[in-house]
């Protein structure tokens, strides 16, 4: 199993989501080890939440481990809003069996 890396450079906000959903969910369905990289985030809305949910929910449709690092402050913000923390711990194959929250 090959390993990819993905940086998140763009704000995940509804006026990026477009042109970074392709590319992600394409990767989401690669049946590698995906790591995306979020360090670079600096802003997210809900649409970028909607986002990683759909890229966690594509990785376990097409048994790809899927790792979302490095989370910035913005993103723990927003998903700790949102109560979706899990989000953090990637796929239930990368995480080691812990739980889905969609």
């Amino acid at each position: 199993m090959s390993a990819r890396r993905i940086y998140a450079q763009d704000d995940l906000t509804i006026h990026h989501i477009h042109d970074l959903a392709p590319e992600l969910i394409a990767a989401a369905c690669s049946g590698d080890l995906l790591h995306i990289d979020l360090s670079a985030v600096e802003r997210i809305d809900t649409s970028g939440v909607q986002l990683l949910a759909m890229l966690q929910r594509e990785a376990l449709r097409c048994s790809t481990e899927l790792v979302f690092e490095n989370p910035s402050a913005a993103v723990q913000d927003m998903l700790g809003f949102y109560n979706l923390n899990t989000l953090l711990r990637g796929s239930p194959k990368a995480s080691q069996g812990a739980p889905v929250h969609e």
